[in-house]
This record gives C-alpha cells, structure tokens and sequence, in this order.
C-alpha cells in the first residue's frame, strides 16, 4: 500500500502465481473500497506493481581439490532461493552483498558478481530475476 498523494491510497497486490491482472485489480478495488472497510475520505486504486528485471551472474573460485560439480549446483540451488525470497515481496532492494554471502558455500574460495549492481526499488516494484548463470573460475589455495 501506498499513498503517494493525499486522500489517495495505492494498493499493489502481489500473488503467489506472479503479477495480478485486470480482473484481480478490479476485485481488489471492489472490496477496498467497500464503506465498511476504507476510510471515509480515501480513494481506493489498484495497481499492478512495476517489475524490475534483473540477471544474476557469478564466477567462483573453489578450494583446491574440492568437487566442482556439487558446489556448483548447491550455488544455483542457493541463488534460486534468494531471487524468490526476494520476489515474495515488494520492494526488496537487490544488494550485492547479500548475493556475496548467498554464494559463499563450503568450498568455494571467493565470488565475483558480475551482474547485477545494486538495485533499490520502490515499495511498488516488485525485483525479477530473469536469469542465473553460476560459473566456476579455477581453484586456488586457502
């Protein structure tokens, strides 16, 4: 919810099947702006939230005689949970950092992110990942 200018309050529903569409918006309006649920002086409007893509691509450097297979599927495994934690929600930021944390799983060395930078969203966006790329760069010793 939102309320960008006086007496107007935004909603933007987010559904577990992905963004809602004409007729959800429009089921949401009905219901909001019934007498009993809304503020006397509000108007209710309904929006789809504004989706942010964004790709995530990373390059790990293993510990010397680790099994690269293994790390590498449980770096994906570990991405995918955090573009999805991070779509639950509306406006959450996509920060590098955490993406670092994320990815630095028993046996991995280092992560470089190549994509993406940071990216803070508005409490309307909702952040997308449109594609994981996990890569491994070599070994190196501890």
């Amino acid at each position: 919810m939102v309320s960008a200018e006086p007496g107007t309050v935004h909603l933007y529903p987010l559904l577990s099947t992905g963004l809602p569409d004409d007729s959800v918006l429009a089921q949401v309006i009905s219901v909001c702006s019934d007498e009993k649920v809304r503020p006397l002086t509000d108007t209710v409007a309904a929006k789809s939230p504004v989706p942010i893509e964004y790709s995530l691509h990373a390059r790990l450097t293993l510990k010397r005689d680790v099994q690269a297979l293994p790390v590498k599927q449980a770096a994906q495994q570990a991405a995918l949970a955090w573009t999805e934690q991070r779509r639950a929600t509306l406006g959450q930021d996509i920060v590098s950092s955490q993406i670092n944390a994320t990815l630095l799983l028993d046996g991995v060395y280092s992560v470089e992110l190549l994509s993406p930078a940071l990216l803070v969203l508005d409490d309307w966006q909702l952040a997308i990942c449109t594609d994981i790329a996990i890569t491994i760069a070599g070994a190196a010793d501890e």
